[in-house]
C-alpha cells in the first residue's frame, strides 16, 4: 500500500458523496455539480508516487466551476505542458525527462471556460503525498 493512500482515498470518497448530494439536490444525475468553497484557494495534493519525470496531483477546493476541462504544468524552464486526466479532480504528466519547479499550473473550467493560474504553487523542493495551497480560485 502506498505511503498515504488512506488519506487520498478518503478524500475521493468525500468528494464522491459531496458531489452526488449537490447533484441530487438539482435533480439531476450524471452531470457534475458544482462545488462551492467560496474563501478557499485551491489546493494541490501530489501523489505519493510522483517523481521528476512523472507529476501527478489532486486538484483540491475548486469553487463553483463543476469539472475542470483541462490542466497545464509549467516548469521552471518551458512553457505550459498540458496534463492528462486520471480520475475526478486527478491529473498527470508523464514528461520523459526531469521536470524541475517551482511549477506554475493552470487550470481552464469544463462549464464557464474560465482560466486561472496558480504561480509557483508547487516550489523547486517539492516532495511527494504534500499539498501546496494556491492563492487564486475561480
Amino acid at each position: 500500500m502506498v505511503a498515504g493512500g488512506g488519506r487520498r482515498r478518503d478524500r475521493r470518497r468525500w468528494r464522491r458523496k459531496e458531489r452526488v448530494r449537490v447533484v441530487r439536490e438539482k435533480g439531476g444525475l450524471g452531470a457534475c455539480a458544482a462545488c462551492l468553497y467560496q474563501g478557499t484557494e485551491i489546493a494541490f495534493h501530489v501523489d505519493a508516487g510522483s517523481t521528476p519525470f512523472y507529476v501527478a496531483f489532486v486538484v483540491e477546493y475548486e469553487n463553483g466551476e463543476g469539472d475542470l476541462a483541462s490542466v497545464e504544468i509549467q516548469p521552471a524552464s518551458g512553457g505550459f505542458m498540458p496534463m492528462q486526466e486520471m480520475r475526478s479532480a486527478e491529473w498527470k504528466l508523464n514528461s520523459g525527462g526531469p521536470l524541475s519547479g517551482p511549477f506554475n499550473i493552470r487550470l481552464t473550467s469544463g462549464e464557464s471556460r474560465k482560466v486561472v493560474v496558480a504561480q509557483a504553487v508547487i516550489p523547486a523542493d517539492w516532495k511527494p503525498d504534500q499539498t501546496y495551497r494556491s492563492i487564486v480560485n475561480f
